[in-house]
């Protein structure tokens, strides 16, 4: 699923779960329940107005190969920083990227809270702060000095090359 389709899904739950939660608040004269409506308006405000535009500039990166770096290192758990970017999608004030290393069998999933300073250009990702970045969970140490998130994009092969590849020749 492309992120602009991703972010739009989340989106259309969160304001279902807004409203639900709202009606029955007001219904049921239930104060938790209100609570839950506020919180989900909130995570769906800065769904569709914050981090939600990240994620639609990111979607050129989807199935693309790469270098990744987090915080200035070859991100944990995936063996090496050569990836390939599955999905990207906003969630609250989260990014959040799965990605497939070589050397991996399952999907990573990486999570840069509140993403602060970023640009998407081409051929290239980079967020130069965040609150955390997290991978599978476990929050990677911040670097002082080192861009938050980095993902280089590799060259296009190109196509006369992976013909021949494909050829056996």
């Amino acid at each position: 699923m492309a992120a602009g389709n991703l972010t739009r899904a989340i989106t259309l739950i969160l304001s279902l779960f807004f409203v639900c939660a709202a009606l029955f608040a007001i219904v049921l004269n239930n104060l938790s329940l209100a609570v839950l409506a506020v919180v989900s308006l909130l995570f769906l405000v800065t769904t569709v107005f914050g981090y939600g535009r990240i994620a639609v500039k990111c979607s050129d990166l989807t199935g693309r190969a790469g270098t990744l770096h987090l915080w200035g290192a070859s991100p944990p758990l995936t063996g090496s920083a050569d990836i390939v970017v599955k999905r990207v999608w906003a969630l609250g004030a989260g990014l959040h990227f799965q990605v497939v290393a070589s050397r991996v069998a399952s999907p990573v999933h990486i999570k840069v809270a509140q993403p602060r300073d970023w640009s998407v250009g081409p051929d290239a990702l980079s967020i130069a702060d965040a609150k955390y970045v997290q991978v599978r969970g476990a929050t990677i140490k911040r670097v002082p000095g080192c861009l938050a998130l980095q993902f280089v994009l590799d060259p296009p092969s190109h196509p006369t090359k992976s013909l021949v590849a494909t050829s056996g020749a």
